[in-house]
């Protein structure tokens, strides 16, 4: 990365930042390049964005506007990077098995369409059985769980404290292994 001057000022368009920023840029993007799927390009034109937010979010006083635009351009790539990960190696890509002794995990193989609406239906069952013994706060937890949102996020969402959405999931992990075995 280049070495700035640590007084630089926020520039006074974005326009003014690109000349400057250009060789930041690539270097970024040229560190996080070697992760298979990602184009380079791609974490350029994220490395971009983060820098126009940094710029646009800045409090000058805060912090320098070198270190505060440094990290936001980090934390964007890294966050491509980090979702990048999960979608390519995700657990809706395996298979989980149970021999009673341990779990295995395996690629998952295609299977039949009528199975699969045959799994789809049996899950439609259990869930409508588990929600209807859930208490309303649980089925809220529930639907945000469903729509993979972590414990932290829900909370967020719901305004509720962390530890009171992580005791919900725990009673619904519990009613589910009551209700499914």
């Amino acid at each position: 990365m280049t070495v700035m001057d640590p007084t630089f000022s926020v520039p006074v368009s974005f326009d003014e930042c690109v000349p400057q920023w250009r060789a930041d840029v690539r270097a970024l993007a040229h560190r996080w390049a070697n992760v298979p799927g990602l184009e380079r390009d791609d974490l350029e034109q994220i490395a971009w964005i983060g820098l126009w937010e940094a710029w646009r979010q800045y409090q000058p006083g805060s912090s320098p506007f070198v270190a505060w635009a440094r990290r936001i351009m980090r934390f964007h790539v890294l966050d491509a990077v980090r979702a990048h990960h999960r979608r390519s190696r995700g657990l809706a890509q395996w298979a989980v098995s149970d021999n009673g002794e341990h779990t295995v995990l395996s690629r998952a193989i295609p299977i039949d369409p009528i199975r699969r609406w045959v799994e789809a239906e049996t899950l439609r069952d259990r869930l409508r059985t588990l929600t209807a013994r859930l208490t309303p706060l649980e089925r809220q937890v529930l639907s945000h769980l469903l729509r993979e949102e972590g414990p932290v996020a829900t909370a967020h969402l719901l305004r509720l404290p962390y530890k009171t959405v992580d005791n919900a999931c725990q009673r619904i992990r519990r009613k589910a292994r009551r209700i499914w075995g």
